[in-house]
């Protein structure tokens, strides 16, 4: 039986020409002879073999000649050829590669030729990442569903597959603007297809539990950046839609693994992009590839705790109102009628009552700018006393809340909070921590990465309380820099339940002291939103109608993950509303006791629990609104140095403990994205009035 042929081309069509035609009829012939000389034999006896059998033909004018193969078969008997057909190559090279015996051999109709190209030797491994994912990497598999002519662009390396990852996830990441607009738009542009394996790639190193990129996603990034260096040489690529595309997909994938420093580059990037062609308006894509992009770039600039440029937040800030079937993404940061009629039936009265709390206090707090600064303009103090009573108010009521153990809790989304199924509700819980942290940034006015760290030590058991009678007085006796620290955390021992206590006095008349919980756990609160998360039974549909809901708690909890304060400012700077700001926010003096010169959030959490139970902290307003010190309690005598207090190496609990919160912060960061894209490309209108009021939250809590 002659050896299989396959005839392979980039454009179907091309398989009704004659010369195609006539290859397979000639293919025809011979099998049909084969059969007739196999009859023949049986009946003789003879053993003998003809040539004429035994040669395939791989050109349609010749059915006699020898394959072109030059490459020796790796096993015995006869080689499966895989023929690749192009014609563009062909119209390049103006002939055919040959095999070694048929070298002087000239074919006067070259047309009718077709080249084959040994799949190894095409696919040159010339990187280290190349060489990494080829030693690490299975082998691509042979046969890809709807791809079968191999018309899809690929990577280099032949382990890596852009159908897999496609196969894979596109039920989860592909929506229809994308299908019928996004993908259109990017014009045959190989960088831009390609590039959206990298965010496909993120997504499976979150769900193989990888903190760090796997191989496969370190060579889909090099190539990708490859491709880019590649296109900026040519002028007409260099700000086009599909580079435009590109640098959007490769930022999304860079949000997940949290490089902040390369996240800010990709979004100086796209802004210049956006510049050279005049406005995002002038983007393809019928304004879809913007609208994507642009909300990407804010999700940057919200998970780093940044400004964002100033294009994207502006962009769509008068949305075309459309009619749709589709339900508002409501959310705390997004509720544009007096209610969530949208998501009302599809969450439990405790769920829905927590989005209420959380969405007042977030209109309280933007709004409250205003009225701030008129009082700070007349030299009173910058933060109202009745403002923060009631944001403190809001926090308390979030304590007060029940786990999602209690049976008051319970709920059955067919049939309600009396339904016969009820059993406990896992948005409640994701909503009720990440409520916890978002209402503690507000009322303490920190960072909310920095409200992380607080209740990193006081996790799991929660019991963190603020009494306004006694704290509201001496709270807003102080300028926000000594507010920030306002609520005392005190804690009678290693194993009792952390509670706040009212401002100590003892000091000086301006000055407020409070305590830290030792760090006995290793539990961060963005850990307990991932457990909730996943256990949410739709949770890889992103909630579906409430994906705005998710969208709040991922991005509450991924930025609560971000690296401890030591890694981007002190965190005197952090209580003093933020580095940079004006009054000396840097500035450190010591205290009447014995004091350190620097400090920052993880080393005095290690000299915490290594010297005493607690560590106190002592912020004086009299000589600066930023000035810091710090003394160690009762239980230490001795002064240290918080960058490097003795006793401290850094053991196995601390890297376990940064392990865990670098990999809560990775599967947060992927849901985040994964919302993005289905608002972003859905509903527009929805995500980036929420985003904007994020990042003026984000904002206010930097002052």
């Amino acid at each position: 039986m002659p050896d299989f042929q396959f005839l392979t081309t980039d454009n179907p069509e091309e398989f009704k020409k004659g010369n195609y035609l006539k290859q397979i009829r000639s293919h025809a012939m011979l099998s049909v002879k084969h059969n007739e000389q196999q009859q023949q034999r049986s009946k003789s006896g003879q053993a003998s073999t003809k040539s004429a059998s035994s040669s395939t033909s791989t050109q349609p004018s010749s059915s006699t000649s020898s394959p072109l193969v030059s490459e020796k078969p790796l096993r015995a008997g006869r080689p499966v050829k895989f023929v690749d057909y192009n014609p563009t190559k062909a119209a390049e090279k103006g002939s055919r590669k040959r095999s070694q015996q048929n070298q002087d051999v000239e074919d006067n109709d070259d047309d009718r030729a077709i080249a084959t190209i040994p799949r190894k030797s095409a696919k040159a491994r010339t990187t280290f990442f190349a060489r990494y994912a080829d030693a690490v990497l299975g082998p691509r598999q042979v046969g890809r569903g709807a791809d079968v002519l191999n018309t899809m662009p690929e990577f280099s390396n032949p382990k890596i597959s852009v159908w897999d990852l496609k196969r894979q996830f596109d039920h989860l990441m592909l929506t229809e603007t994308m299908k019928k607009v996004y993908f259109p738009a990017m014009d045959g542009c190989r960088h831009a297809f390609l590039s959206t394996a990298c965010i496909k790639a993120t997504y499976s190193d979150m769900l193989n539990g990888y903190v760090e990129e796997s191989p496969a996603t370190l060579y889909i990034k090099e190539e990708v950046y490859t491709m880019i260096r590649e296109s900026l040489v040519d002028p007409k690529k260099q700000a086009d839609d599909g580079m435009f595309m590109c640098i959007g997909q490769l930022l999304a994938a860079e949000l997940v693994q949290g490089e902040e420093d390369v996240m800010m580059t990709h979004e100086q990037g796209l802004d210049r992009i956006a510049e050279h062609r005049g406005g995002l308006d002038k983007i393809g894509g019928q304004g879809v590839v913007a609208n994507a992009i642009s909300a990407g770039a804010l999700v940057s600039s919200i998970l780093r705790e940044g400004e964002p440029p100033q294009r994207f937040f502006n962009h769509l800030t008068q949305p075309i109102a459309t009619a749709t079937t589709t339900r508002l993404a409501e959310s705390p940061i997004f509720c544009p009628r007096n209610d969530f009629y949208s998501i009302s039936s599809l969450c439990s009265d405790s769920t829905l009552q927590i989005l209420r709390d959380m969405r007042d206090m977030t209109n309280l707090f933007v709004h409250s700018e205003n009225i701030v600064r008129r009082q700070t303009l007349r030299d009173e103090y910058p933060y109202p006393r009745q403002l923060s009573s009631q944001f403190w108010s809001f926090h308390n009521r979030m304590l007060d809340l029940p786990p999602n153990s209690d049976p008051s809790t319970f709920f059955d989304p067919t049939g309600g909070n009396g339904g016969g199924g009820a059993s406990p509700d896992f948005v409640y819980e994701a909503c009720r921590h990440a409520a916890i942290l978002y209402s503690y940034a507000i009322a303490a006015r920190v960072p909310i990465s920095t409200a992380g760290q607080y209740f990193e030590r006081a996790y799991p058991q929660m019991a963190v309380r603020v009494d306004l009678v006694k704290v509201a007085p001496g709270f807003c006796n102080h300028p926000p820099s000594s507010s920030a620290a306002s609520p005392s955390l005190s804690s009678a021992d290693a194993g009792s339940d952390t509670a706040f206590t009212p401002p100590s006095t003892s000091a000086t008349p301006n000055s407020v002291s409070f305590s830290l919980p030792p760090l006995s756990s290793t539990t961060h609160p963005a850990m307990a939103i991932v457990d909730a998360i996943q256990r949410t039974p739709n949770a890889q549909d992103a909630w579906g109608d409430l994906v705005g809901v998710l969208l709040w708690v991922t991005l509450i909890a991924t930025v609560a993950a971000r690296a401890p304060p030591s890694a981007r400012c002190s965190f005197g700077e952090h209580l003093g509303g933020g580095g940079g700001g004006g009054g000396g926010g840097g500035s450190r003096h010591p205290s009447t006791s014995s004091a350190s010169s620097s400090s920052n959030m993880a080393a005095a959490a290690a000299a915490a629990a290594a010297n005493s139970p607690s560590s106190s902290f002592s912020t004086a307003s009299s000589a600066s609104p930023g000035s810091t010190t710090t003394s160690p309690s009762a239980g230490g005598g001795t002064s240290t140095n918080a960058s490097s207090p003795p006793g401290w190496t850094g053991g196995a609990t601390d890297v376990q403990r940064d392990y865990e919160r670098a990999k809560a912060r990775k599967n947060l960061a992927s849901m985040a994205i994964l919302c993005t894209i289905k608002l972003g490309f859905e509903q527009p209108e929805s995500i980036f009035p929420a985003l904007r009021t994020f990042l003026r939250v984000q904002s206010l809590l930097r002052r």
